[in-house]
Formats: structure tokens, sequence, C-alpha cells
């Protein structure tokens, strides 16, 4: 009996250090995967917010040529009305006078 009890000991002993080996082992391959996916998913993100600066820098670039293309044709018109306005002014003078 003595012997059986140190051998069901032993067994136990050694089925419970295969558990925990495995355990362990387990854990330390659930710790790195999660590690790795968030790392991957911070990445992402990152990636993800810099394409929109970017593309809003872009945009911004864009809009102010735009601003200033469309002030352009604005100020020539502003000029061109200027100049009319000039010359009806002056024929009213005339027909005036």
């Amino acid at each position: 009996m003595k012997k059986l009890r140190e051998f069901i000991q032993e067994v136990i002993d050694r089925q419970a250090g295969r558990i925990v080996s495995d355990f362990r082992e387990r854990l330390e391959q659930s710790k790195l995967s999660f590690r790795w996916e968030m790392l991957q998913r911070i990445e992402a993100t990152l990636e993800g917010i810099s394409k929109a600066i970017e593309k809003g820098l872009s945009q911004k670039s864009r809009d102010e040529e735009t601003v200033e293309a469309q002030r352009t044709v604005l100020m020539e018109e502003e000029k061109k009305m200027s100049e009319i306005k000039g010359k009806l002014t002056q024929l009213h003078q005339k027909i005036s006078a």
C-alpha cells in the first residue's frame, strides 16, 4: 500500500507539473498573440490618422488654390466693372452737359 501511495503521488506530481507547464506555455502564447494583435491595431490606427492628416492638408491646399484662383477672377471682374462704371459716369456727364 505504501509503495502504491508513493507511486500515485509521483504520478499526480508529474501530471500536475505537465499541466502547469502546459498552462504556462498557453498563457505565454496568448500573451504574445494579444500583444501582436494590439500592435497591429495600433499601427493601423496610426496609419489611418496619418492618411487623414495628409488628406486634410491636401484638401486645404487645393481649397486655398481654388480660393486664390477665384479671388483673382473676381478681382479682374471688379476691375472691369470699375472701368465700365467709369465709362458710364463719363457718358452720363456728357449726356447731362
